[in-house]
């Protein structure tokens, strides 16, 4: 037993592992340079300790650069090259060697990337302008069906406000008693009045009647305040057309309520004529004087001649073409960003647009394609507003997204800058 006992202690030691060998410094130095070649070279990580401790073969240390050296299984120094002119083996060299041994070792590398194609600058100038249409195409789009609806409601509107108009002074002509005429005689042998006296007293009630729908104001301011009207819905005309509209219903209303009343007082007008010519014959008094009647008409003419309005002031000025003002900037731009123009030799600012990083101020330069561009100043602001072929630039660059709307935009500019926004355009799209 003691025996067995004693070989089973032998037999354990021998089967015990040995120590390891002390690694010297060059050794831990030239395994790290292979490992990191290895894995420059794209080793397999189940092979990559195999792959070094085969490598670390041929690799002895040596003095200077690149202190280390390849030799073959005899020791010697392995070369590059044939005979004497020959440069000695780098890692580099050796672990190429290993990789054409063992191939399946090795990661397979990396697919080369394709070229990029040659970019047309045709193509990219047609695509850019097809974008441009389809966004202009939508907006024009979306703009005539606002301005149709617009256009119906205040339609709808102007006929309720004449219809109720022409009600009211229907029932306020026929609550109002007319008083007849002081000098009016019933006498057959007096003359009846002229027709020349009839239409003095017809234009007579319809000045009257034009200075109430008027509101109380003379003949003259009238048509100053609806001339200035005309100018200011003109000027605005170019960004606000359903104004022009709005000008036309208002206008068409007044007009229309001027002729329904001027036809009502003729009529009757002519009716206390009629009547006083049917009316039986009766004595008249001997106070009286004869030509008491026509006295009155005659003195009344006059009066009636000055307060009727002119002729032209009973329909309203026919639309002027909208003129520029004298502070109005005109010529072909140079673009500095999105949001600045060089116009006639001066800076000019696009009204509520702000230039962010991205707006691309080549786009903006093939949009205008050298075209004229018209700048007005902005009111209250020190911007202008800037149009080409009678359209707003600023909402231009707002609807493209080619920068960011102001604090001072209107309500179009930031319905543009919404829409850049959902389509991500521009300065958007990131």
């Amino acid at each position: 037993m003691k025996g067995s006992a004693k070989a089973a202690g032998r037999s354990k030691d021998e089967t015990a592992a040995p120590p390891e060998a002390p690694v010297s410094e060059d050794d831990r130095r030239i395994r790290a340079l292979i490992l990191a070649e290895l894995d420059r070279r794209g080793a397999r990580p189940v092979a990559r300790r195999t792959l070094a401790l085969i490598a670390e073969g041929f690799v002895e240390p040596a003095d200077g650069v690149p202190g280390y050296r390849i030799v073959d299984r005899t020791g010697a120094v392995r070369l590059r090259g044939e005979g004497v002119a020959g440069v000695p083996l780098t890692l580099h060299d050796l672990v190429e060697e290993l990789r054409a041994q063992h191939a399946p070792l090795f990661l397979p590398p990396a697919p080369e990337p394709e070229p990029e194609p040659t970019r047309d600058t045709i193509a990219d100038v047609r695509a850019a302008g097809a974008r441009f249409v389809e966004t202009q195409s939508a907006l024009a789009r979306s703009l005539a069906n606002s301005s149709a609806e617009r256009s119906r409601a205040l339609a709808s509107a102007a006929s309720e406000t004449v219809e109720g108009w022409r009600s009211r002074l229907a029932e306020r002509l026929k609550a109002r008693p007319r008083p007849a005429a002081a000098g009016a005689s019933l006498d057959p042998a007096e003359p009846a009045p002229n027709a020349a006296e009839r239409l003095a007293e017809a234009r007579a009630r319809v000045g009257e009647g034009w200075r109430r729908v008027a509101g109380g104001l003379q003949p003259g301011q009238t048509a100053t305040r609806l001339r200035d009207r005309v100018e200011d819905v003109l000027a605005a005309g170019s960004r606000r057309p359903v104004a022009l509209m709005a000008l036309g219903a208002v206008a068409g209303a007044a007009l229309v309520a001027a002729l329904s009343l001027s036809g009502r007082d003729a009529e009757e007008t002519g009716r206390p004529a009629q009547q006083i010519a049917e009316a039986p014959p009766q004595t008249a008094p001997a106070e009286s004087p004869p030509a008491a009647g026509p006295a009155p008409a005659e003195e009344a003419a006059p009066d009636a001649s000055t307060d009727m309005p002119p002729a032209e002031t009973e329909r309203p000025p026919e639309p002027e073409p909208p003129r520029k003002g004298g502070n109005a900037i005109v010529g072909v731009p140079e673009v500095i960003d999105t949001a600045t123009l060089r116009v006639g030799g001066k800076v000019v600012r696009l009204f509520g647009v702000e230039w962010v990083r991205g707006g691309q101020a080549d786009e903006l330069s093939k949009y205008l394609r050298k075209r004229s561009v018209t700048c007005q100043p902005a009111p209250g602001s020190s911007a202008h507003i800037c149009t080409v072929e009678g359209r707003d630039l600023s909402e231009v660059v707002l609807f493209n997204g080619g920068g960011r709307a102001s604090s001072e935009a209107t309500p179009d500019l930031v319905a543009a800058e919404d829409h850049a926004r959902t389509e991500r355009l521009g300065v958007w799209k990131r």
